[in-house]
């Protein structure tokens, strides 16, 4: 049997736990069902409390208050936290980050000087092939010479060429 084709004998697979929820939250929120109806009405005197509450000056000070306070304990409880690991000489979170950002920054650095090395390692192997092309040149001009004062080498002139070299040679 095929596992894509369900006959009518087969049972299809239960839903997923997913899926269930997602349909039973539909259900208790969907507007024609009753508890969709009471959810509605719960929803709409909640949105006009919390309405008012955010227009209240002294709600909001006790708002800002509990806030601050949490924020406190939350700062306070970090730093007993940190207080404890180095104790134990145990790196707090903090360390870590701070440790982890250098090692990023020494990384660009690193990659930085890596891409600066392979270009002047490119242009080090440029000069040395035009060094090697000079020795070359250099190397056959002697040669060259040779064979320019050598007469047996020496082509036939050309008309003209004769005064040329006397001139030269003047």
């Amino acid at each position: 049997m095929s596992t894509s084709a369900l006959t009518m004998t087969e049972e299809s697979p239960p839903p997923i736990l997913l899926t269930r929820v997602l349909r039973l939250l539909g259900y208790l929120t969907d507007p024609k069902t009753l508890p969709g109806k009471a959810f509605t009405r719960w929803e709409q005197s909640m949105t006009g409390t919390m309405e008012k509450l955010a227009t209240n000056d002294r709600y909001l000070r006790f708002a800002g208050r509990g806030l601050q306070m949490g924020f406190r304990v939350r700062k306070d409880m970090i730093d007993a936290t940190e207080e404890m690991l180095h104790s134990m000489r145990i790196p707090a979170l903090s360390e870590v980050i701070a440790l982890r950002n250098q090692v990023r920054v020494l990384h660009d650095q690193l990659e930085a000087t890596t891409n600066q090395l392979e270009v002047a390692l490119d242009l080090l192997e440029k000069i040395d092939a035009r060094g090697e092309l000079l020795e070359a040149a250099v190397a056959a001009a002697p040669a060259a010479d040779a064979a320019v004062q050598d007469p047996s080498t020496k082509a036939a002139p050309k008309k003209g060429a004769k005064k040329a070299v006397k001139a030269e040679e003047n």
